[in-house]
C-alpha cells in the first residue's frame, strides 16, 4: 500500500513538473522602426531588461541609421540572458545599419517580400567599411553561414541585398514567417502571450538630443552662449545653457562618456540649486538646476532603463525629504547673513534721553537707551534735562534740549 502511495506521489510530482515546464515563456516584442538612433537604443534596453529569462522578439522595419546606435543595439541583444529572435515582417526591410541588428539575434525570420543587407556606409569611408564588413562577418560566422567573409564584404562594398528566399538559402535567415503568430509557432511558443514594449516620449527625447547632426548645431550654439556669458555683466545663465549643449555634443561625438556627462550635469544642477537657496527670489538658478538634474537622471535612465522598486522609492523619498530640510536650513542661514545690522545713527537718531551732566559744545554725558554716551550740544543744557539725539559723530552724540519738557 505504501509503495502505491509513493508511486502516486511521484507521478503527481512528475506531472506538475511537466506542466510547469510546458508553460510558455514570457515573450517581449519590441518594434524597431524608422531611423536606427539612440531613441531605439533606449527602447531596446528597456525591452532587454523586461525579457531577461524569457524570449525577446525584435521586429525590424528600417532603412538603417547611425552605426554607433546599431552597434549599441546589437550589443544589447547579444548580452540579453534570453532567447532572441529577429523578424522582418511582410514588405519590410532591415538594411544598412539595421542589418547588424537583425543578425545579432540568435534566430532570424523573414517574410516574403522582405529585404536584408545593403550595408554600405554613407559616406563610404574605407576604415568604416572595413569595420562594418568585419562586424557582419563575425555575426554571420556565429550563425554558421558559409563564406561569411565574402558575403559580408559583398553586402558592404557592393551594397548587396538579399531577398527572404536568398537569405534562407544562404543560411543568413533561419526560415520564413508571414506573421508573428507563425514565428512563435515555429519556435514552440504558440501558447505564449506577446507583450509589446511601446514607444514612449523618452524615445523621442533621446532621438532628438543625441542626434549627431544636431550635435554640431549644439556645439556651435553652446560655444556662442559661453562667449555671451563672458561678455555680459554679472551672471545671466547663458553660460549654463552653453555648457549643457557643449556637454551633450561631446557625448554624442563620443568624446566624453555617459557617466561623466551625467555626473557633470548633476553637479552643475546641484550648484545652481544651492545658489538659488543662497539668493532666493532669483528663480532662474533654481529652475535651471532642476532642469539639469532631470537631464542627468534621464541620461542615467537611458543607459539602463529601470523599474523603481518599493524600497528604492522609499529611500528616494527619504533622501528627498532630507534634501528639503537641508535646503530650508541653508535658506534660513542665508537670510540671517543677509540681515544688515542697523548703523549707530539709524539706531539712535530721534531717541530721547537725560543729560547726566551739563552738555556744552565742548561735551558732556547723556543717558540714551539705558547707555551712557558722550554728547555735545550747540547750546548749554543743564543736568537732568530731557534731550533728543539729532546726529552721531563717531561715538559722540549731537543732542538738543527738549523745550517742552
Amino acid at each position: 500500500m505504501r509503495g502505491r502511495v509513493s508511486a502516486l506521489v511521484l507521478i503527481n510530482l512528475l506531472v506538475a513538473a511537466a506542466l510547469i515546464l510546458a508553460q510558455p515563456s514570457r515573450v517581449i516584442v519590441v518594434r524597431l522602426e524608422g531611423t536606427i538612433d539612440e531613441g531605439l537604443v533606449y527602447l531596446t534596453r528597456k525591452a532587454v531588461n523586461e525579457a531577461q529569462g524569457g524570449v525577446l522578439v525584435v521586429v525590424l522595419n528600417s532603412y538603417g541609421g547611425y552605426l554607433r546606435s546599431a552597434d549599441s543595439i546589437a550589443e544589447e541583444i547579444l548580452s540579453c540572458r534570453c532567447r532572441t529572435l529577429a523578424w522582418v515582417p511582410p514588405g519590410s526591410k532591415a538594411v544598412s545599419a539595421a542589418t547588424l541588428v537583425a543578425l545579432a539575434a540568435q534566430k532570424l525570420y523573414l517574410s516574403r517580400g522582405a529585404v536584408i543587407g545593403a550595408a554600405k556606409p554613407s559616406p563610404p569611408d574605407e576604415k568604416v567599411m572595413e569595420y562594418v564588413s568585419s562586424r557582419l562577418a563575425g555575426l554571420l560566422e556565429r550563425r554558421g553561414v558559409a563564406n561569411a567573409t565574402e558575403l559580408a564584404r559583398s553586402m558592404v562594398y557592393e551594397a548587396r541585398a538579399l531577398t527572404a528566399d536568398e537569405a534562407v538559402k544562404l543560411g543568413v535567415a533561419d526560415g520564413l514567417a508571414e506573421s508573428l503568430e507563425e514565428l512563435l509557432g515555429k519556435e514552440g511558443l504558440s501558447g505564449a502571450a506577446a507583450e509589446p514594449v511601446e514607444p514612449d516620449l523618452l524615445r523621442d527625447v533621446y532621438s532628438l538630443i543625441f542626434n549627431p547632426l544636431l550635435a554640431i548645431a549644439f556645439l556651435l550654439l553652446g560655444a556662442l552662449l559661453l562667449a555671451l556669458e563672458f561678455h555680459v555683466a554679472g551672471f545671466q545663465g547663458w553660460g549654463v545653457a552653453g555648457a549643457v549643449l557643449v556637454l551633450l555634443a561631446l557625448y554624442t561625438f563620443n568624446v566624453v562618456g555617459l557617466s561623466l556627462a551625467a555626473a557633470l550635469l548633476a553637479l552643475l544642477g546641484a550648484a545652481l540649486l544651492v545658489l538659488e537657496f543662497l539668493k532666493p527670489g532669483v528663480q532662474v538658478f533654481g529652475v535651471s538646476g532642476a532642469v539639469l538634474l532631470l537631464l542627468a537622471i534621464l541620461l542615467v535612465y537611458y543607459s539602463s532603463p529601470f523599474a523603481l522598486s518599493v524600497s528604492a522609492a522609499a529611500a528616494l523619498a527619504a533622501v528627498a525629504v532630507l534634501c528639503g530640510l537641508l535646503a530650508v536650513v541653508i535658506m534660513k542661514g542665508a537670510e540671517a547673513l543677509r540681515l544688515r545690522a542697523p548703523s549707530l545713527e539709524e539706531r539712535l537718531v530721534g531717541k530721547t534721553g537725560i543729560a547726566r551732566t551739563a552738555i556744552t559744545p565742548q561735551g558732556g554725558v547723556v543717558l540714551v537707551e539705558s547707555e551712557l554716551w558722550s554728547a555735545v550740544s550747540s547750546e548749554e543744557i543743564p543736568p537732568g534735562s530731557a534731550v533728543r539725539v539729532v546726529g552721531v559723530d563717531g561715538l559722540t552724540l549731537r543732542v538738543e534740549r527738549l523745550k517742552d519738557k
